[in-house]
């Protein structure tokens, strides 16, 4: 089954060319990120370092979905 034209005379896009495609984007974002995060911190920075904050007593919250990320 084909998804979409390329350009190509006659030339469709197969579904399982479309989905490499897709994770081969996907996983070029994804080093881009890691690489990102490896890069050197700059020096002489105007922030202050962040204190540690302690737990609370008791925990209150119920919730029936929690998404962290």
């Amino acid at each position: 089954m084909a998804i979409c034209h390329n350009g190509k005379e006659g030339g469709l896009v197969s579904r399982r060319s479309f989905l490499k495609g897709g994770v081969a984007v996907g996983g070029a974002a994804l080093v881009g990120g890691v690489l990102g995060g490896c890069s050197p911190q700059q020096s002489g920075s105007d922030a202050a370092p962040l204190s540690p904050v302690g737990l609370p007593e008791t925990w209150d919250a119920e919730s029936d979905v929690v998404i962290a990320g």
